[in-house]
């Protein structure tokens, strides 16, 4: 583990001499916030488990845990920001030997960070670098919720300096490497001895997103010259000429289709059958049937239309007759509304007596006058 330490802190401090590159002057960096998650391994050391106190006692099965860490942060110039962390490890430690009780616990911590850019303060910012090594120091709380505390749950101080390594894979999003010391209460083990404080060792590689691209180009903050416009050169006006006369208006024909012969004959062939209780204007069954054949015709053709005409024979009084030929095309065109179509569709009259198609002196001559014409239209 201690070899583990040496080794990352040897690699920054490598890479910020080696990233030691010309500042550049074409960009200009752009201050923003960002998002990170990390994850890596946490190792205590306290009384009887440090490298330098009890190096035998220090080992990766009593001494490190699991760490995961949401990060918070905003970065005001090339050089300077700040950080806010939310993590949380499962700790553990031996008390005297490797054959002590483990202790295991979680440890909760709420960490801020000061962070200084070494890479930009040593060589200036430069966007096309692909590394940059920080420094940060911090302060913060932390929270375990080991049992065995003589004094219950313990709450503790987190005083914090690390460094971290950040690879820029685009303008937005970096790959981390960060490492940490976080000096906890003397007490955090509920036992005390030697140093003043324990601490807890992070070691955690990160992605971190910027919500805004950390650079732009000068370019982009260099208005455009707007053009010079043309001089404007006046022209003598010359006389317009004479309007061309309007086009003559255009009268649209509405051509009215005509109703096809096969639908004159359906509707002619049905109108024979409809027939009337003598005397009244109520229709026999037979007729119906016929009546749902005209229904079928007008679904079919949405735009046909019916004059209905009502007539009788001579038998009676004229007056009577002509209320008759009028009550009777009324219920014939009461029916087809009552079977879905509209009435705006109809047009119905009566005649009475006045138009025989058939001699009145002859009982078939009679039967042919007392009648209901159905005629198909397409206008009124």
């Amino acid at each position: 583990m201690k070899k583990l330490f040496v080794s990352c802190v040897i690699l920054m401090l490598v890479t910020l001499t080696m990233s030691g590159q010309r500042k550049s002057t074409d960009v200009v960096f752009q201050p923003g916030g960002y998002v990170g998650l990390y994850g890596g391994i946490s190792a205590f050391m306290g009384e009887n488990n440090t490298l330098l106190q009890s190096p035998n006692n220090f080992s990766l099965k009593n001494n490190c845990g699991l760490v995961g860490t949401l990060a918070f942060g905003y970065d005001f110039t090339p050089i300077l920001g700040v950080r806010g962390e939310v993590a949380t490890s499962h700790n553990r430690w031996a008390t005297i030997n490797k054959n002590s009780v483990l202790n295991k616990y979680w440890f909760s911590t709420f960490t801020g960070d000061f962070m200084v850019n070494l890479s930009n303060w040593w060589a200036g910012y430069n966007p096309n670098r692909v590394i940059d090594v920080q420094a940060f120091a911090g302060l913060g709380v932390g929270f375990t919720d080991h049992l065995t505390y003589s004094r219950g749950n313990l709450l503790t101080p987190i005083v914090r300096l690390g460094l971290q390594g950040s690879c820029h894979v685009t303008k937005q999003v970096d790959i981390n490497l960060d490492l940490a010391s976080n000096a906890v209460s003397d007490s955090y083990n509920d036992a005390k001895g030697g140093l003043f404080f324990d601490d807890v060792m992070t070691a955690q590689i990160g992605v971190v997103y910027h919500f805004s691209a950390t650079s732009f180009t000068k370019a982009a903050l260099v208005k455009k010259p707007e053009p010079i416009p043309a001089p404007i050169v006046e022209k003598k006006a010359e006389p317009a000429p004479a309007p061309a006369p309007p086009p003559p208006p255009v009268v649209e024909k509405k051509v009215v289709p005509v109703v096809k012969p096969e639908v004159i004959k359906k509707v002619d062939i049905a109108a024979k059958k409809i027939f009337f209780v003598t005397n009244k204007a109520e229709l026999k069954p037979i007729s119906l049937t016929k009546l749902m054949e005209i229904v079928t015709i007008m679904n079919e053709d949405k735009d046909l239309k019916l004059i209905i005409n009502g007539y009788t024979d001579n038998t009676g009084i004229e007056n009577n007759n002509q209320l008759l030929s009028e009550s009777r095309a009324a219920a014939t065109k009461a029916f087809l509304i009552s079977k879905g179509i509209d009435a705006s569709r109809f047009q119905s009259a009566g005649f009475g007596q006045a138009k025989p198609v058939g001699d009145n002196k002859t009982a078939a001559g009679r039967q042919q006058n007392r009648r209901v014409e159905l005629i198909p239209t397409y206008k009124f």
